[in-house]
């Protein structure tokens, strides 16, 4: 039994972006962990649970599946949730490869059609380009540095254009030509929406991935949301010194110009805490769920900084330690390197626990049109969940106290670390 993402499906999706890669993953089964099966820690600390092909470990991943599928849920919802989780395309698809793995062996249960349990499940691509389309703030943003930055006669390229919705508002704005690349069945969508601009030639929809297109022409304009949560973890850096390489004109503009990324150290509220790491509540309750060898999970990695999503508007009244601190800023017309090292320090103007870092960004769109999803300017319909690295434990301070975080991104897997 394999399930998967279909073939043109983007391996690495985001919580958020219009490369709208899940909307290609096959709807599947639904799966949940097999309550009969035993389960035990292996020598490592791993879970494991013991089927008809012997002992399966669940590697590092035990707590995640453990949430995912204690309950019976969508291989397409899991996946969703699983793009949001994963660290870089390389551990998307691990996680991928291991449920594939847990379903052949037994360990979840597969079942083609939904148990009554009193949820609604909708099509994981449609609620997505919902979420962004009912974004005011982000799409009327946008619409506004494209009604500004296009001029008459532009040959633009949408990277990622998901539903159509830039694409249509370049055309509007006067464009010659916009080429619409997005790599997923969602092309029908912009083949609908565009419907009057592709009849007379000025939208040309594109189904393929951005670094296999080539094009008839340098495009004068590159507009693009490939932004994440996470907002490297689209590949945007990757994607865009690509499309300027090959498919750019040299004095091309672009939408966005510069993202700015900033780290706000906070206290995270205990139920916060709880669902996300192993605290004493949340042990205690898989002791309950699966015998009494769970408790011990209490004990491991308490001061290693790991990272949950959470909408940026359910985090205004966590209480912040100290002003936010730009932890990486780039200019995306010369950025030359997907690398990113940075360490900053700021300095506590609270008293209080330090157990998290949120970390939000802001784009400058161009046309002077900005864009923040900053916990205290987000509006209620913003749809991007801000990353939030945490510890179990964390650390005590006091005003004035130093406070040291050092960003990273390497292979595609982003890191941060905070210390007091």
């Amino acid at each position: 039994m394999v399930f998967g993402v279909g073939k043109k499906a983007k391996a690495e999706s985001s919580d958020t972006g219009d490369q709208a890669g899940t909307s290609g993953a096959r709807r599947g089964p639904f799966l949940r962990i097999d309550r009969s099966l035993a389960a035990r820690l292996g020598a490592e600390g791993d879970l494991q649970f013991k089927s008809a092909r012997g002992w399966k470990s669940t590697g590092r991943f035990g707590p995640l599946i453990l949430e995912l599928f204690a309950h019976q849920r969508e291989y397409v919802e899991a996946f969703q949730i699983l793009s949001q989780r994963a660290n870089g395309q390389a551990e998307l698809q691990e996680m991928l490869l291991l449920v594939n793995a847990l379903a052949k062996d037994g360990v979840l249960q597969s079942d083609q059609t939904p148990h009554d349990d009193g949820k609604k499940r909708g099509f994981f691509a449609n609620s997505t380009h919902i979420e962004m389309l009912d974004d005011v703030d982000r799409t009327g943003r946008y619409l506004d540095a494209i009604s500004a930055v296009v001029r008459p006669g532009d040959v633009v390229l949408d990277l990622g254009a998901g539903t159509g919705v830039l694409t249509l508002a370049a055309a509007r704005a006067g464009a010659r030509t916009v080429y619409a690349v997005e790599v997923s069945g969602d092309v029908r969508l912009i083949r609908e929406l565009c419907r009057e601009y592709i009849k007379n030639g000025v939208v040309q929809p594109i189904q393929e991935w951005s670094t296999s297109v080539t094009l008839p022409e340098r495009a004068d304009l590159l507009v693009t949301e490939i932004i994440g949560g996470d907002p490297f973890g689209e590949d945007i850096l990757e994607l865009t010194m690509d499309a300027r390489r090959r498919l750019l004109a040299p004095d091309a503009r672009l939408i966005p110009e510069r993202l700015r990324v900033l780290g706000m150290p906070v206290t995270i509220p205990g139920d916060q805490l709880d669902r996300h790491r192993f605290t004493e509540k949340t042990v205690e309750r898989w002791a309950r769920l699966w015998g009494e060898e769970f408790r011990s999970l209490s004990r491991v990695d308490r001061d290693r900084w790991d990272r949950f999503h959470i909408k940026a508007q359910e985090t205004r009244d966590w209480p912040a330690l100290a002003p936010p601190v730009v932890v990486a800023e780039i200019d995306f017309a010369t950025v030359d390197s997907a690398e990113i090292e940075n360490s900053v320090t700021t300095e506590a103007s609270a008293r209080g626990k330090l157990n998290g870092v949120v970390v939000f960004f802001e784009l400058g769109l161009g046309g002077g049109v900005t864009l923040s999803t900053h916990p205290a300017q987000v509006s209620a319909t913003n749809h991007w969940p801000s990353p939030v690295w945490c510890v179990v434990d964390g650390r005590d301070v006091e005003p004035g106290d130093r406070i040291s975080i050092r960003y990273s991104r390497t292979g595609g897997r982003t890191e941060l670390v905070c210390q007091s």
